[in-house]
């Protein structure tokens, strides 16, 4: 895996605040438990040609089931491999 890897970044938890706003850095975003708490999250493509994010400051949020659904979402955004 590690001959694939092009790029590497550290980010500390001000990196999350800022980027994904996640308040406090926290890893799982903003507090889910309000009706459009999803719709306030960050999309999961970004301004990089190819990049694509999932997880817990992203949409549909974290723990393990919203991971899955947001990497089938990349999936269906990235399309079918060539």
């Amino acid at each position: 895996m590690r001959d694939r890897i092009d790029v590497c970044q550290v980010r500390t938890p001000a990196d999350f605040e800022r980027e994904n706003r996640a308040p406090g850095g926290g890893i799982y975003g903003k507090a889910g438990n309000s009706r459009t708490a999803a719709l306030s999250r960050t999309k999961n493509s970004t301004h990089i040609k190819g990049l694509y994010s999932v997880g817990g400051s992203v949409h549909p949020g974290g723990g393990l089931p919203m991971v899955g659904i947001g990497a089938e979402i990349v999936c269906k955004a990235i399309g079918p491999a060539s």
